[in-house]
């Protein structure tokens, strides 16, 4: 059989050529002392491939039939597969110099390109279990960013999409680019910083992306989980930069309403910007509307100014307890977030408090407004 060795094969092609040669060597006795001369011939392992060789003969040789043809390695094989694709991206380099393509690069081939990456940065392992989840989800996309490889066919750039490619256990779609000289990899990323999920929404025509994204953020976490969790900046527990695009698109008109609200510089002074819109938010959502003007915007307007509230007020007690909390540098979103809605609920019933105490968990959110 002639095999297109100078030629470069798709993924499917491999595995077409991997099952003829299957099929030939299940037919012929590939044991006796023809064999090596056979795959000389036929061309199938000339040069780069000439270690393989060795490998199937020594296989191939001794133990029945049966045996013999089990340990064949065929189409099926991913390790066999992968290796091929890598020798043909090699081959075509070397024949027409540096090109880049769209190859579906399977865990087996990122296993294998990951092993040719000597000295390159260490891992982070939030960035790897972000882009897995993505992978995962659905939700990875190609957008042409490249997988970078040297002239000697080592990993240049790429490392953190072909580990999570692994960790996810799944294909994906990527540019790969073959014959970059190996001393450029110092280069990578010098002149960049990364982008931001507000940048995104920025890019996108959407005002105030930064506040946005975070408030969208949270509200993504109490969703999901009933409650800002702990340890929310966990790569496990946070959404991922596709996951807050896709929330913003379903609730922009709400997120929108409850950030315009609390965009003052006097919601820093009790927590974040986006907290404070977080609670408005997630408060309006209990009650079951989004409205300008409305009570939950006139208690969080109260809260943030402190005007004419009486030292027992909840809404006062809760302002002093969180003011206090972000000058001792102790501020914590899931406590800030817990006491913002007991205030509500409080001053919905009318009572007065002397101090406000934690206990850990977010209430229910009083939905029977009693106006003061």
């Amino acid at each position: 059989m002639n095999a297109p060795s100078s030629e470069f094969l798709t993924n499917k092609e491999m595995d077409d050529l991997l099952d003829r040669e299957a099929r030939i060597a299940a037919s012929e006795d590939i044991s006796g002392p023809d064999a090596s001369a056979r795959d000389t011939k036929n061309g199938a392992r000339a040069g780069a491939g000439r270690r393989e060789d060795v490998e199937m003969q020594t296989i191939h040789q001794g133990g029945p039939l049966g045996q013999r043809e089990a340990r064949v390695m065929r189409a099926s094989d991913p390790v066999e597969s992968a290796r091929r694709l890598l020798d043909s991206l090699r081959a075509r380099f070397e024949r027409d110099g540096p090109f880049a393509e769209f190859i579906e690069v399977t865990p087996a081939l990122a296993r294998l390109i990951l092993e040719r990456n000597p000295n390159n940065r260490t891992l982070k392992s939030q960035q790897v279990e972000t882009i897995a989840r993505d992978i995962r989800d659905g939700r990875w996309q190609s957008n042409g960013e490249t997988v970078v490889l040297s002239t000697a066919g080592e990993l240049n750039d790429g490392q953190h999409r072909l580990t999570a490619c692994v960790e996810a256990d799944l294909p994906i779609v990527t540019l790969v680019a073959y014959g970059a000289a190996r001393e450029t990899r110092q280069t990578i990323d010098s002149n960049q910083s990364t982008r931001t999920p507000g940048d995104f929404l920025a890019m996108a025509g959407i005002e105030d992306g930064n506040n946005i994204a975070a408030t969208a953020a949270y509200l993504w976490q109490i969703r999901k989980f009933g409650e800002i969790p702990k340890h929310f900046g966990h790569p496990s527990k946070r959404p991922t930069k596709q996951q807050i695009q896709e929330f913003v698109g379903a609730h922009l008109r709400s997120v929108s309403l409850a950030t315009r609200v609390t965009s003052s510089s006097k919601a820093g002074r009790l927590s974040s910007k986006s907290l404070i819109a977080v609670a408005l938010h997630h408060i309006r959502d209990a009650i079951g509307v989004h409205a300008e003007g409305d009570e939950p915007e006139i208690f969080i307007k109260a809260l943030l100014t402190g005007d004419n509230l009486r030292a027992d007020d909840p809404v006062m007690v809760v302002r002093n307890r969180l003011i206090d909390d972000k000058r001792r540098h102790r501020a914590d979103p899931r406590v800030a977030m817990e006491l913002i809605v007991r205030a509500w609920n409080l001053r919905c019933r009318r009572q007065t408090i002397a101090k406000c105490i934690s206990t850990g968990e977010l209430p229910a959110v009083e939905t029977h407004i009693r106006l003061r």
